[in-house]
């Protein structure tokens, strides 16, 4: 029998479907393998045991995860009687053993260039313990301290603020519409999203905001004056509307006190203030933006980034990735060549879950998904990679080789 026969057939064994013929060739392949395989008998007496232990604690692993779950280790009945894995009367294997053959085949197929039943035995894993991607949520704090949560607030008039009324509308967006154009009143709203929120914004002069999870904006609910000034954290996408009597500005600060100014017209633009990356950055799409940090200034092109260290100037990168800066906005987790820790610092914020490295992991990858998909078929894209794997424990995700 070919590999590509025995994948299938081993598919079939996995998922209990197969025949009690079936279940009886595979079961023979297996131990051949284990006992006669191509590689195992090449490996060394440390690396087997390195391997085997490996093996063991995926197993483990896997019957914690099922017991937790209400399942057990049998196979699923079908229309033919199955005999539960663990009374197979393997020869000279215990039962764990047994399990253990299974799961082998699978990394004995990987070294051969057949990471799918690899990825399918740890995908398996992933959905029984699945998070739910994020959505639009965020609390607004009125200038008098008052909150209210966006996401369970009924769509309409929200509040009155002076001679400006604030609206929520039905496609996850927040509002402020001026009874006449000089205000009698200017006081300071707060817009902040949470880990695993996101929301947009229309300022009162028409300009549009995107604000990602963890994420703030703070802003008067009329511009008047000079200048029209707002405060950020996180990041947050704007679209500004152009007023060449008054500039747009934009003050940036991370909690561990990297600062940064952007000055425009009319622009399209993205500013990264997170506290957790190394620097804080701001992207240019369309028209023109003077950056600012302390007495270093830099004028930006379309499809530049300015890098802002919280030691240092500022760095100009000339060819920044416009559709992977702004993929959150578009509604897509996209990344090129980009280290795994970069990619999961990414995850944690959109699935507001926590991210622990049993092993660290070298490689870069590459991925493009929705936001919306549940967390595991991000991870398995990943996985498909190879070179990392993951278990989630309710809101933690474990990184692993």
């Amino acid at each position: 029998m070919d590999n590509s026969a025995m994948q299938k057939l081993l598919d079939r064994y996995l998922s209990g479907a197969c025949t009690t013929e079936e279940q009886l060739k595979v079961e023979q392949w297996l131990e051949q393998q284990q006992n006669a395989g191509n590689e195992w008998t090449e490996m060394d007496a440390p690396a087997k045991a390195a391997w085997m232990a490996r093996l063991h604690q995926d197993v483990q692993h896997t019957i914690k995860t099922r017991a937790l779950a209400g399942e057990n280790t049998t196979l699923r009945e079908t229309a033919t009687p199955k005999i539960p894995i663990y009374k197979r009367p393997f020869p000279r294997m215990a039962a764990a053993a047994a399990i253990i053959l299974v799961i082998g085949a699978g990394a004995w197929w990987l070294k051969q260039g057949f990471s799918h039943d690899v990825v399918k035995i740890r995908e398996a894993d992933l959905q029984l313990n699945d998070v739910l991607p994020g959505g639009n949520k965020a609390i607004l704090t009125l200038a008098n301290g008052s909150t209210i949560t966006l996401d369970s607030a009924a769509n309409g008039k929200l509040t009155q603020q002076g001679n400006t009324t604030v609206l929520k509308a039905d496609n996850g967006q927040l509002a402020y519409n001026a009874v006449n154009e000089r205000p009698t009143e200017v006081v300071y709203n707060t817009l902040a999203t949470p880990r695993g929120g996101q929301y947009r914004l229309v300022l009162p002069d028409g300009s549009k905001v995107w604000l990602n999870a963890a994420s703030s904006i703070y802003y008067p609910t009329a511009f008047i004056g000079k200048e029209r000034k707002v405060s950020i954290t996180g990041e947050v996408y704007f679209e500004v509307t152009e007023n060449a009597d008054m500039p747009f500005i934009v003050e940036a600060t991370t909690y561990s006190g990297n600062k940064g100014e952007v000055k425009v017209l009319g622009t399209h633009f993205d500013v990264n203030a997170y506290n957790d990356e190394e620097t804080m950055n701001t992207t240019l799409l369309e028209g023109s933006v003077l950056v600012k940090k302390d007495r270093a200034t830099a004028m930006l092109k379309p499809g530049q980034q300015a890098q802002l260290a919280k030691e240092g100037g500022i760095k100009l990168v000339n060819d920044a990735d416009l559709e992977e800066i702004v993929a959150w906005k578009n509604g897509k987790i996209s990344c090129r060549n980009m280290d795994l820790e970069n990619i999961m610092r990414q995850v944690a914020r959109w699935y507001d879950v926590e991210v622990v490295y049993e092993d660290r992991i070298p490689d870069r990858y590459t991925v493009s998904v929705s936001r919306d998909v549940p967390v595991s078929q991000l991870l398995r894209f990943l996985q498909e990679s190879q070179g990392v794997h993951f278990r989630i424990e309710g809101k933690k995700i474990t990184v692993l080789k």
